[in-house]
């Protein structure tokens, strides 16, 4: 009987010994996944691009029990969100009740409400909100930096965690070609969602057949071709702002009700056990933001002085030049003014020469004359006689 008690003992600590094992990777950080929540959704973000997500909707009377383990509550475990889930012609998840998703070219999620991700060169992921991911030579995920966003400030664990798991291969929407470079879906707010689904979701044709990332397209039932490749890079998606209301009891984070829009950030609060946290963090953000306009403005300062002083630089040139130009003028007038004197003299001096010459010309042309009409006067009178 004693033998008996033992082994039921030893079974008994070889299980704990097991989940403590398998929760302690998770409990020191990110590890297989970066995990945040927006919008009340907990996400679980790997780094091929691959999601995984949990979404309590306590406020239509549902519960889900997390901490049973093992059990079926994540999207990728096979618990049925339809009736807030929208999907496209690919069967990717687009909307989470009012919480948008988006995807790049090859399927990866590219942002999840607000917060954004990014890819290096090898495909992997880079960028989650302000978390950057660091690689090794091999590609291997090491280390990270920074944090999410104010919300997510820092990794918070929790027992589900370790129940995440990525999408099966033939449900996997990642592709190695980029067959969503002209697709887009269509989405829709979720109180006209709600009243779709209760109209339509027991029909055979609710769900349609979804294409595989590498089918043929036909035809296009929950979005359109874009003539035009999409630009990821100038391309921002906006949304209606959350504002924050009481803290979910299961996940211990504070909920985001994506409901109207409201400009004024001061109708966000933060309530529940973390509140201290956000005030910590938004004290931080106002810090960093003054930080950074101090800087921005300092550098707008000296790119205005450096300005002023190429502008002051390049008068005091225009002036020495004008000067230059000036003193060229003034030494070439006198030269000029001399030729010219010069050129006068020597026109005067033609002239004077020139009526010499002609008076000392008709000087002698007039003796002349005179002894020719004398001349002619003694032939007359000869002739006469």
């Amino acid at each position: 009987m004693k033998k008996l008690y033992l082994f039921f003992a030893l079974v008994v600590v070889g299980f704990s010994t097991h989940a403590f094992n398998a929760s302690e990777d998770y409990r020191n950080g990110y590890r297989d996944a970066f995990i945040f929540v927006e919008g009340g959704v907990e996400f679980a973000v790997y780094p091929d691009g691959q999601f995984d997500f949990f979404y309590n909707p306590r406020r239509t009377g549902y519960n889900v029990n997390v901490a049973t383990p093992h059990i079926n509550f994540s999207y990728n475990s096979g618990y049925n969100y339809d009736p807030y889930v929208q999907y496209d012609d690919y069967g990717a998840v687009i909307q989470i009740e009012d919480v948008p998703i988006y995807y790049d070219y090859y399927g990866r999620i590219i942002q999840a409400g607000h917060v954004r991700m990014s890819y290096n060169h090898f495909g992997m992921l880079a960028r989650v909100g302000h978390l950057h991911l660091h690689y090794n030579h091999y590609n291997r995920y090491t280390h990270y930096s920074g944090y999410i966003n104010s919300h997510n400030p820092y990794y918070v664990y929790r027992p589900w965690h370790r129940h995440y798991s990525r999408p099966s291969v033939n449900l996997s929407i990642v592709f190695n070609q980029p067959y969503r470079a002209h697709y887009h879906p269509n989405r829709m707010k979720y109180r006209h969602y709600k009243n779709y689904y209760k109209k339509h979701h027991h029909k055979k044709d609710f769900r349609r057949r979804y294409y595989s990332p590498g089918d043929r397209v036909v035809s296009y039932q929950r979005g359109r071709r874009l003539s035009d490749k999409r630009d990821l890079r100038n391309e921002r998606h906006y949304y209606d702002e959350p504002v924050r209301t009481r803290s979910n009891a299961n996940t211990g984070r504070d909920r985001k009700v994506y409901a109207t829009k409201s400009h004024d950030r001061n109708v966000r609060q933060a309530t529940g056990p973390n509140s201290r946290d956000s005030h910590i963090n938004t004290r931080r953000d106002r810090q960093e933001r003054a930080q950074n306009n101090s800087r921005r403005e300092r550098v707008q300062n000296d790119r205005r002085s450096v300005s002023q002083q190429r502008e002051h630089a390049n008068r005091d040139r225009r002036q020495v030049h004008k000067r230059e130009t000036q003193r060229r003028t003034e030494a070439k007038r006198p030269a000029r003014s001399e030729r010219r004197q010069a050129s006068t003299r020597n026109e005067v001096k033609k002239e004077r020469t020139s009526k010499r010459a002609e008076r000392a010309t008709r000087k002698e042309s007039k003796p002349r004359q005179s002894e020719a009409s004398a001349s002619r006067n003694s032939r007359s009178n000869r002739g006469r006689e």
